[in-house]
């Protein structure tokens, strides 16, 4: 069982997002999109996309470890090219900025990282929050939080 329970509000959200775009512009400019893993990785991915004035893709995918009822996909991503408007096709390796709302595990981000990088684009990580002791490191993200302390609960996400 989790001792903690954190839920972060809008404002918590778009300060997280707003730190991780400041960071982007200052060490890696010149993005070209800012690619969000669905269900969590969208909202952030959005406001990020909208603080950098970078379109935002989104892709389908979810580790089948882990917690959560999103296993379902069939984890087969896109190449983003064909997910983007015609008229901004970018010749060469595209710079993206993957996006999740947690690195828990780290094997869905680290899956799709891992996965465009082999297409040959270059890859950025961001997330929200980063359990300490993933098997993945984002390279850009908002707290840090203990592994098995933690148990963080989205504006966006619903309890029934």
């Amino acid at each position: 069982m989790k001792d903690t329970f954190t839920k972060p509000g809008w404002i918590d959200i778009e300060e997280g997002c707003r730190h991780i775009a400041n960071s982007m512009s200052e060490s890696q400019p010149g993005i070209h999109y800012v690619v969000g893993i669905t269900r969590g990785g969208l909202i952030p991915a959005v406001i990020i996309s909208h603080l950098l004035n970078i379109p935002a893709v989104t892709v389908s995918y979810s580790s089948i470890s882990g917690s959560g009822n999103d296993k379902f996909y069939n984890n087969i991503l896109p190449d983003i090219q064909s997910t983007i408007n015609v008229r901004r096709i970018i010749s060469g390796p595209l710079r993206l900025l993957i996006v999740d709302d947690i690195c828990d595990s780290g094997k869905t981000i680290g899956d799709v990282s891992s996965a465009y990088a082999k297409q040959g684009h270059e890859v950025f990580t961001a997330t929200l929050y980063y359990k300490n002791g993933s098997e993945f490191s984002p390279n850009f993200y908002w707290q840090k939080i203990m592994r098995d302390k933690d148990w963080i609960t989205f504006p966006w996400e619903f309890e029934s």
